[in-house]
């Protein structure tokens, strides 16, 4: 399928500079990378090939969430308590975060997305018993503890969760802030229902979101690319939850219906070196959302579903597509990679998306084992 977009070079088993050299003759304009997994080969490609891209450095703080805290930090952005479990920790290392840590704290990769392998220890009889079971694969890999942040008292929605992601492209070291998804309330313990932009918020409180994301890119030293940065609303304000270098999964989606801007389109631009500078946030002519169907935590097959077609037929929603075969294996612990569904629709205001938003729900019945 590739080849039918232009040259494929497979750079399998090559070093990068080996690599370099198979892509040099193509004389390529600019490199770009859609996944986590992808970004630090693309910035040494990009080294050797003198293309614009952020160093290895600056990738690695995006990537390992240990030195994006730590950088964080030393840029005077405020971040939650955290601590290193390598795979094979001693106990010793366990014992240190139980009586360090004030309780809850989330346990996540060091190097993770979709909230993969992401779980809650509500105290430390908690912590332990997550550590002992061998279906979370927690010792494993290297993980990172860090204290959970506290969500806004304020209840914006009891369907709409307390933080929000912020999408933004760094041009030749200029930040410009394109939008801001907000998002459905969670699946236990921290998988992704779906999202929306724009978001429903004061003046004051986008603004604070808009400063905490600008202090957080310029902390990890960012020059070029796309962003997507997760921020929870907090009683004391904005507070950063991880910053992505690049484009948040289905935000291009959001971006697209709701202002007509393509992420995708504008990160060539910026590939390419085009100075591309936004004053203020896109405009939005229409809410655009989707709705993400999780398994519970205790399905371990999805059987069957219904309703979907129905979904499919409502005035509003322009797509309904199921992700996962008949009587098929699912794995909570994946995250998004086990969404069982995926609607994606429009509506004209806040009050009208969640009412069909409701609707979709309600219409759609899933079996699992």
């Amino acid at each position: 399928m590739l080849q039918r977009f232009g040259p494929v070079v497979d750079i399998a088993n090559l070093t990068m500079r080996e690599a370099a050299e198979v892509i040099r003759p193509h004389r390529p304009d600019g490199i770009m990378a859609f996944a986590d997994r992808q970004l630090l080969t693309a910035s040494l490609l990009a080294q050797e090939l003198s293309l614009a891209f952020d160093s290895p450095a600056v990738v690695e703080r995006t990537i390992t969430k240990p030195l994006q805290r730590a950088a964080l930090r030393e840029g005077g952005v405020p971040v939650p308590a955290w601590w290193t479990l390598a795979a094979g920790a001693p106990a010793e290392d366990v014992d240190r975060i139980i009586a360090e840590a004030t309780f809850p704290v989330v346990l996540k990769p060091q190097r993770g997305t979709t909230s993969s392998y992401t779980y809650l220890a509500k105290n430390a009889r908690s912590l332990l018993s997550i550590l002992a079971d061998p279906k979370n694969e927690v010792l494993g890999a290297d993980y990172i503890a860090e204290e959970f942040i506290g969500g806004t008292s304020r209840e914006i929605d009891s369907d709409i969760a307390d933080f929000v992601s912020v999408e933004s492209i760094v041009s030749r070291g200029v930040m410009s802030h394109l939008a801001i998804c907000g998002k459905f309330t969670l699946e236990p313990p921290f998988r992704g229902a779906g999202g929306f932009t724009p978001v429903d918020l004061p003046a004051a409180e986008i603004a604070d979101i808009l400063d905490v994301t600008t202090r957080s890119l310029g902390a990890l030293g960012i020059r070029t690319g796309c962003t997507h940065t997760e921020i929870k609303l907090t009683p004391n304000g904005a507070r950063v939850v991880e910053v992505n270098g690049r484009i948040g999964g289905n935000v291009p989606a959001f971006v697209l219906g709701s202002t007509g801007v393509s992420l995708p389109h504008l990160a060539v631009k910026v590939a390419l070196g085009e100075p591309i500078v936004q004053q203020g946030l896109l405009p939005c002519d229409r809410i655009t959302f989707r709705v993400h169907g999780q398994p519970p935590v205790w399905a371990t097959r999805f059987v069957e579903i219904e309703g979907l077609d129905v979904v499919g037929r409502m005035p509003g929603v322009e797509e309904a597509a199921l992700r996962q075969s008949f009587n098929t294996p699912v794995n909570w612990r994946s995250g998004a990679g086990n969404l069982i569904y995926l609607v994606t629709a429009y509506a004209n205001d806040h009050r009208e998306m969640l009412a069909l938003r409701s609707r979709i729900l309600s219409t759609i019945r899933m079996t699992f084992k």
